[in-house]
């Protein structure tokens, strides 16, 4: 009982365009290959019933009582399954071995410059990471697409990716042709995911897709390592995916988060990727009932500040900080570490030396500076002005001590600084030039006098004092 045939969209209507004699050809094809029922379903017409009852009468039995003897239908054997060709990837191997995993997360770019991001892998590639996640569109948020961010830092690294799809914005069709051409870019390490609702990032009105969920994405990619696609059609040589899952051990309702894991290596998923954990009691009393059956991967991800610790818990979906951990990110302040140092007789340390660089440096003239306590009594007597020292030289005190951010010398008016030529000649002092300066600027103190003593004349054959 077929439609006829394809629907086509004019206008605002679905019209089947296939003709009678079409659907009653395939009648016939029917009843020869053993059907005993026909007829029609969406988009039959009288016009297509009347012209599969002609088909019909053709196939009636005839006047003497014998019938056409109708033809089996011809049972297609299945092809002997292809084995692929691809080697297991870097992070297929360490799993299979039982090796420990090291893993980094990268989120691709907002814009189209990808430099920021390849010179941060590099520098992980540097640190002894052989492996780095690139994400796909977290939060709801505009970001640059998934395989092209994995294909460029691939090829400025070397790095092994592990890609994170989501089904947010693919529909069935999209998503195996996107996995598709992952694999023939040699991408395949996939962390499949369901993906965050666009709800709750800056696109409230984006429609989201979701024909299928993390489970339907991991069938998916399983079904294509074997050769078959979505609906059971071969796709040719099978895929070599490393299929990997999200697990939230955390989740409000652990029951649920545990059958949904279970089905999820039950659909193929060959290794799991945890939320960050900030509390080893969660992981155990999440596993404490049943083993897990496929590799766990533990999330970890660093608070900076009470600040990001609290953003996290409340803000960003499947993560949760416990409350103790949250308090001694408050206790802590906005720079969330603090640093505390014992001597040898078990009183304070003397602070060492940390290297600031001064705001605002250009490269040629880049210096770092550090700064005593006591430097900082003085610079607090002389209103903050640095030692004549320093800013003649660009020196700084030989003794440590805490480090503080360079403050350049404050600058004077336009009119009251130093001309090129010393107006009390030659050899006349910088604070007498200065003075003679204010003076002729016209320059009052805090008192509405004249700043500073009236020059003296200089004397001697050479101007000198």
């Amino acid at each position: 009982q077929p439609n006829a045939g394809l629907p086509s969209r004019i206008g605002e209507r679905l019209i089947y365009v296939s003709s009678p004699a079409y659907m009653a050809e395939y009648a016939a094809r029917m009843i020869g290959a053993g059907a005993r029922l026909v007829g029609g379903c969406c988009g039959t017409t009288a016009d297509h019933i009347r012209a599969m009852r002609e088909a019909v009468d053709r196939h009636v039995p005839s006047r003497d009582g014998r019938t056409a003897a109708p033809r089996r239908a011809r049972v297609e054997r299945e092809a002997p399954a292809l084995i692929t060709t691809a080697a297991p990837t870097l992070l297929q191997r360490r799993l299979e071995a039982g090796e420990f995993l090291v893993t980094v997360e990268l989120d691709p770019p907002r814009g189209h410059n990808i430099e920021k991001l390849v010179q941060g892998a590099k520098l992980l590639k540097e640190r002894g990471v052989e492996i780095v996640d690139i994400n796909d569109g977290s939060l709801g948020r505009v970001r640059m697409s998934v395989l092209p961010t994995a294909i460029l830092v691939r090829e400025a690294t070397g790095l092994d990716i592990n890609m994170h799809f989501t089904c947010r914005d693919r529909n069935l069709m999209g998503i195996q042709a996107d996995v598709l051409g992952a694999h023939a870019l040699d991408i395949r390490n996939i962390l499949a995911m369901t993906g965050d609702p666009p709800r709750g990032g800056d696109y409230v009105n984006a429609t989201a897709v979701f024909d299928v969920d993390a489970i339907g994405l991991i069938r998916i990619l399983t079904e294509m390592n074997e050769g078959r696609d979505a609906t059971g059609n071969s796709v040719g040589e099978p895929t070599a995916f490393c299929v990997g899952a999200a697990l939230d051990p955390a989740a409000a309702d652990p029951s649920r988060e545990m059958e949904r894991f279970l089905a999820k290596a039950e659909a193929g998923a060959r290794w799991c990727q945890t939320q960050p954990i900030y509390d080893l009691e969660v992981l155990e009393r999440f596993f404490a009932r049943t083993r897990p059956p496929i590799p766990v991967v533990v999330g970890l991800l660093p608070l900076h500040s009470s600040r990001h610790a609290e953003f996290l818990h409340n803000e960003v979906p499947g993560i949760t900080i416990p409350d103790a951990v949250r308090g001694r990110m408050r206790e802590a302040g906005e720079r969330g570490q603090r640093l505390d140092r014992v001597g040898p007789e078990g009183g304070a340390a003397t602070p060492a030396p940390i290297s600031c660089l001064p705001s605002g440096a250009s490269k040629s003239s880049r210096k770092f500076w550090t700064r005593s306590s006591s430097h900082l009594r003085r610079r607090r007597r002389t209103h903050g002005r640095p030692q004549r020292r320093e800013r003649r030289r660009g020196g700084a005190p030989h003794s440590l001590g805490r480090a503080v951010a360079f403050q350049p010398p404050r600058r004077l008016p336009q009119a009251h600084r130093r001309p090129r030529a010393h107006p009390q000649g030659l050899g006349a002092s910088r604070s007498r030039c200065r003075r003679a300066r204010r003076r002729a600027a016209g320059y009052r103190g805090p008192r509405g006098a004249l700043h500073g003593p009236a020059p003296r004349r200089a004397r001697g054959p050479q101007g000198h004092l």
